[in-house]
């Protein structure tokens, strides 16, 4: 007998009467001519794959809901599984589409982050167990999480021993890494002959979507760094654009320099006139600016990446009101400053100084380097007009 599978949604499958269960339409003949039968396993090789299934329940339990057929299958000790053995000189191929968003607070001072919600809408083929695949679909996206935001390999580098194998330095996801709703929709309506009832794998797809936290932590800490009233401020290259007339209050004051054996005279026989542009300048630094600053008794301990240890102590001491002997600095070897490890790293360390001090608890304060960018370590662009003249040997005689 054909019996017409009818949509249902994924939370009434259990519930569903049996003829649910197998989809007529993913039936080969033989199959059909034999569906009466108390058979042990079914074979089709059309696909290169060879599929089986246990004994079917008694004939007489078929139009009970799902959980009397498991109940009657129990019974007659008939196992409800689906084995598949593919030949891999033949194994077909196909694809799986899907999507997730993601919903995260995250607090841009300590790093904590919240995951409220995440949507999946992954493309599963014709499932045969909806819960399953739901149950899937999470686990590989919560691995996909902690590979982006919490797992980390570390290995000797003298015998390659993996250091990290244990849960507490390994940091696997917890608990409270889930997300607080999550919702997994399952799209069947691309069906794949060469699988099991035409259903598809579920679960790899998944562990590629859990980047979509470590996207929704970086726009995340974009929007809370935006000033909507922030005025954007033209750069020098616009100011040359718009023909500017050049005022004392907006550019440096030219100077001329005379040589002094050459005042009174002749200036010299060669003139030449024109400008220079020296861009804007950044350097990396090969670490952040950073700073861990620790309540001890008699004062505080402060671990710096600076490079000027004794402004980094008197700005602290200064910024708090203590004296100098009370701030303790140390300091480990760093390299890859640039220029930017030298006065600019007291920054950093006194605001971690003054939450320390107030808090009385250690605090670590690491500066993002789009922080970082914005506010030190940069060198201007500079625009330079000159007219000078110079003798036959290439001495200067006089310069504007």
């Amino acid at each position: 007998k054909r019996r017409e599978r009818k949509a249902a949604s994924p939370s009434s499958y259990y519930d569903a009467p049996v003829e649910r269960y197998y989809p007529v339409e993913h039936y080969d003949h033989e199959r059909e001519r034999d569906r009466d039968r108390d058979l042990s396993s079914v074979s089709n090789s059309s696909n290169g794959s060879t599929h089986r299934r246990s004994q079917e329940p008694p004939e007489q339990e078929s139009r009970g809901t799902w959980h009397d057929i498991v109940q009657a299958a129990f019974m007659a000790n008939i196992e409800l599984i689906a084995i598949s053995q593919y030949v891999t000189e033949t194994m077909p191929r196909y694809h799986v589409y899907g999507c997730a968003c993601a919903e995260i607070e995250i607090d841009v001072l300590t790093g904590n982050f919240l995951l409220h919600r995440v949507d999946i809408v992954e493309d599963v083929g014709e499932s045969i167990s909806p819960r399953i695949d739901v149950g899937q679909i999470e686990g590989a996206f919560i691995m996909g999480l902690g590979y982006w935001l919490h797992e980390k390999l570390v290995y000797n580098r003298t015998n390659g021993e993996l250091l990290t194998n244990r849960s507490w330095n390994y940091k696997p996801p917890g608990a409270k890494d889930i997300p607080v709703d999550f919702r997994i929709s399952l799209v069947q309506t691309n069906a794949t002959p060469t699988g099991i009832f035409g259903s598809k794998i579920t679960s790899e797809p998944a562990v590629s979507m859990g980047v979509v936290v470590a996207i929704a932590l970086r726009k995340a800490i974009e929007s809370a760094r935006a000033n909507p009233d922030e005025k954007i401020l033209p750069t020098l290259a616009d100011v040359f654009e718009e023909d500017p007339i050049l005022t004392k209050d907006r550019f440096q004051e030219r100077k001329v320099i005379i040589a002094a054996s050459r005042v009174g005279v002749d200036q010299g026989s060669n003139h030449i006139k024109g400008h220079l542009f020296c861009g804007l300048q950044y350097h990396y630094h090969m670490e952040t600016q950073q700073t861990v600053a620790v309540p001890v008794e008699d004062g505080m301990d402060i671990f710096s990446s600076t490079q000027w240890m004794d402004l980094t102590h008197t700005g602290i001491a200064y910024v708090l009101g203590v004296d100098n002997n009370s701030i303790n600095i140390r300091i480990r070897r760093l390299g890859g400053g640039f220029g930017g490890k030298t006065s600019r790293a007291t920054h950093i360390a006194t605001a971690a100084a003054i939450a320390c001090y107030h808090q009385k608890r250690p605090i670590r304060m690491v500066l993002p380097m789009m922080t970082n960018m914005r506010a030190i370590g940069k060198r201007t662009p500079a625009f330079y007009e000159y007219d000078l003249d110079f003798n036959d040997q290439g001495v200067i005689q006089r310069l504007n």
